[in-house]
Parts: structure tokens; C-alpha cells; sequence
């Protein structure tokens, strides 16, 4: 197992059932801010960032290289290309992966399979 949450940890059916459906060829994935560690679910076949794992209906959308997502959790701006980078696994892009423990900490954990997704999300 992995020390990083990559897609086959995702419960593609509770994050649909959550609000997730983006255009019917969902591609989860997450990626962290790499400089305060917020964490955003990624659907790379519609170029979306969910900011809130509260509300799905947060979400922005990233489509050009040069596209800016300001960070929910401290204002930097992320850039697409670094996100496509990150999602790509591509060297340099470590600080952009989520580490497992921080992610089952975190508002997303419901997202993983076998989680308890009746939860609450606090």
C-alpha cells in the first residue's frame, strides 16, 4: 500500500452519490496545496477542482496551462500546469501528493473505500 492516496483508493460511488457527477466520465484524484496542505478532489477528464469536501457543488474549474486556482486554505495560487504535473506524478511534484494518514484526517476521508461514508463530514 501506498503512502499516498492515488485513484484506486476512491470510492467513485460516494463521491457521485455526494454531488460529485461532473459530465459522466468521472477521473478522481486528490492533490494537496504543497504549501499549506489543503486538500482538493481532483476530476482530471473535466479539468475540476472540488474545493470543499462539505458541498461538491464548490468547484472551479482549470482548463489552460496558465488557469489559477487560488488555495482555499492560504490564497497561493495553483497553477494547472503544476496540478497537471502533480497528477501526472511527474518529479518535483512530492509536496503535491496527499500522504494516506493525512488524508483519512482530513474533511475527504469519506471519500476512501471501505470508509464509512454515512459519517459526518466535521
Amino acid at each position: 500500500m501506498s503512502q499516498f492516496i492515488n485513484e484506486t483508493d476512491i470510492d467513485f460511488r460516494e463521491v457521485i452519490r455526494r454531488g460529485g457527477a461532473n459530465g459522466g466520465d468521472e477521473d478522481f484524484a486528490f492533490v494537496r496545496c504543497p504549501t499549506c496542505g489543503y486538500i482538493y478532489l481532483i476530476d482530471y477528464e473535466i479539468d475540476t477542482a472540488f474545493v470543499d469536501a462539505a458541498d461538491l457543488t464548490r468547484r472551479v474549474g482549470f482548463s489552460y496551462d496558465g488557469d489559477v486556482i487560488p488555495c482555499s486554505g492560504c490564497g497561493k495560487p495553483l497553477l494547472a500546469g503544476q496540478i497537471w504535473a502533480a497528477l501526472r506524478g511527474d518529479e518535483g511534484t512530492i509536496a503535491w501528493q496527499v500522504p494516506r494518514e493525512a488524508f483519512l484526517a482530513s474533511k475527504w476521508a469519506w471519500a476512501a473505500k471501505n470508509s464509512d461514508s454515512d459519517k459526518t463530514i466535521a
